[in-house]
């Protein structure tokens, strides 16, 4: 009887952990999985034009270092993260210089650029938008992380849910658009305005101006 109660312990050991094996395969996001959602990606992301002969380099923005460690012939999305992040700087940037926020910085008669705020005070407005919450915030309402490639344990630690993944992902993504159209901005500002859905940034600019 202990013999049989044994055996029916184990049985029920490898069946469990068939079950925990299958529940991974459902939970995690697979590159080939990921590729059959890259179509409604552009879409969220406004770049339904990225070539799809370069699909690779937007598939890359979603690759954590801990999944391309496992599978070396996939390349991790941290240079696209630096691109990225260097592009939103860029962009809110030449935003906060545009005519629509003139109070911000603008040509005198002279052809001079001026401004009413200081290095400091543009700096801290620039901050207060583009930080990694409110960067995790916009993910969150693409509903992006879920398409996020990890390893298996950053899959265990729940890194997918955490605000630097959320935000290094927002990054890499405006990374691989600015590295497949070569900086061309046109394509660049169409993206950022999508995924910072501007119309709530427009709105939080304009009362930043009359507040200060």
């Amino acid at each position: 009887k202990t013999g049989l109660v044994r055996l029916c312990f184990k049985q029920m050991q490898v069946q469990c952990a068939s079950i925990f094996v299958l529940c991974q395969m459902e939970v995690y996001m697979t590159i080939k999985q990921l590729k059959t959602q890259l179509p409604n990606i552009k879409k969220l992301i406004g770049c339904t034009d990225f070539p799809k002969e370069k699909d690779k380099l937007l598939i890359q923005s979603f690759i954590r270092r801990s999944y391309s460690q496992e599978h070396p012939e996939w390349q991790h999305n941290q240079v696209l993260e630096f691109i990225g992040d260097s592009v939103l700087d860029s962009y809110f940037v030449r935003l906060l210089c545009s005519p629509e926020f003139k109070n911000y910085g603008s040509f005198n008669n002279s052809a001079q650029f001026i401004s009413t705020k200081d290095e400091g005070e543009l700096t801290k407005i620039k901050s207060e938008y583009v930080n990694g919450a409110s960067l995790a915030k916009h993910i969150d309402n693409l509903k992006l992380a879920q398409y996020l490639i990890l390893g298996g344990a950053d899959e265990n630690n729940n890194v997918r849910n955490k605000q630097a993944t959320k935000e290094d992902l927002f990054e890499a993504i405006i990374g691989a658009v600015a590295a497949d159209c070569n900086w061309d901005y046109p394509q660049l500002e169409k993206v950022c305005k999508t995924m910072l859905q501007m119309e709530t940034v427009n709105n939080y600019l304009t009362v930043l101006v009359k507040e200060k």
